[in-house]
Order: structure tokens, then C-alpha cells, then sequence
């Protein structure tokens, strides 16, 4: 999901929260399934 792609369904703020946040879901979910994680060193 970009952030022009979600304006077209909701307010800029709801949009920019939603698309700051991605990364933050991506982990949970991640963590969710399963998903091995890569370390950063």
C-alpha cells in the first residue's frame, strides 16, 4: 500500500497513520505466522 493509494480511501491523517504504521504491522504479523526475522548487525 503507498500513501497516494490509500487518500482515495480516507483523510490525509488516517492515511498517513496508516502507512507510517505499515512497518509495525509487517513485524507483528511476521511474528504472528512464524516468520523468521533477519538480524541486523
Amino acid at each position: 500500500m503507498t500513501w497516494i493509494e490509500s487518500l482515495y480511501l480516507t483523510t490525509v491523517a488516517a492515511s498517513t497513520t496508516l502507512v507510517s504504521t505499515y512497518p509495525i504491522f509487517t513485524l507483528a504479523m511476521g511474528k504472528l505466522i512464524g516468520e523468521r526475522l533477519v538480524s541486523v548487525q
